[in-house]
Order: C-alpha cells, then sequence, then structure tokens
C-alpha cells in the first residue's frame, strides 16, 4: 500500500524504487500491472512512458476480467486517458464491494474534473461511500 501512497502524495521517484524492491524481494507476488503503469507514467521520464506504454500494450490484450479491468483505470489514470479510464470505470458492477472504493481513491483523481466520472461513480456506488 506504500505505492499509492507515495504517488497520492508526489513521490513518484520513490514509488518507483519501492515497486523495483518489491518485485526483487517477493518475485513470484503478482503486483498490480495497473499500478505499475501508474508509478512509470508519474516520473514523466521518457523511458520509463515508453515503458509504461508498453506494459499497457500487453495489458490491454488480455482476457476480459474485474482484474483486469481495475487495472486498467489505474493505468489509464496514470497517462492521462481519460476517456479511456471513464469507460472502463463505468464496466463496474456496483454488486462489488471491491468497486466502491475507487469514489475516494487519490489515484484517479486525473478523472474527477470529468463530468461522466460523478455519473458513474452515483451508478457504482452504495449512498453511504459517496
Amino acid at each position: 500500500l506504500l505505492i499509492p501512497s507515495y504517488i497520492a502524495l508526489g513521490f513518484s521517484a520513490q514509488a518507483r524504487e519501492f515497486f523495483r524492491i518489491s518485485m526483487q524481494e517477493y518475485p513470484t507476488r503478482r503486483l498490480s500491472q495497473g499500478l505499475h503503469i501508474l508509478c512509470l507514467a508519474s516520473t514523466n521520464d521518457p523511458s520509463d512512458l515508453r515503458e509504461a506504454q508498453t506494459r499497457l500494450s500487453f495489458l490491454e490484450s488480455t482476457d476480459e476480467s474485474l482484474e483486469k479491468t481495475v487495472e486498467l483505470i489505474f493505468a489509464y489514470a496514470g497517462l492521462r486517458s481519460v476517456e479511456k479510464g471513464l469507460l472502463q470505470l463505468a464496466k463496474l458492477d456496483p454488486r462489488n464491494t471491491e468497486t466502491h472504493l475507487l469514489s475516494i481513491d487519490p489515484l484517479l483523481d486525473p478523472f474527477r474534473s470529468h463530468p461522466q466520472f460523478a455519473a458513474i461513480i452515483d451508478r457504482i456506488t452504495p449512498p453511504r461511500f459517496t
């Protein structure tokens, strides 16, 4: 959970380094590809942006699942692809409790100013979470 916190606080370099260390220490653990893409994109380094795009292309080619949808939401937030991110957000089922926290996740701030964001969040989130 430190990676999203670092990113939300604007510490992109620290987030990227923490992600690198985590992958070295836990090579068999599946870490969030969406967060990794967001982390790479947030550094604004051209080589990191290329790697983020490569990882995004791979993620987009995988089979559809709830996990992939959430990963893509974070990836598109990092790459500031608002329209694509909102399309993925709209796919979420309001009955899935994991989606409710997206309404307050600071990593989705790039989407908040878009008029569709509030409508989608209202549809997928119970009133007590908004």
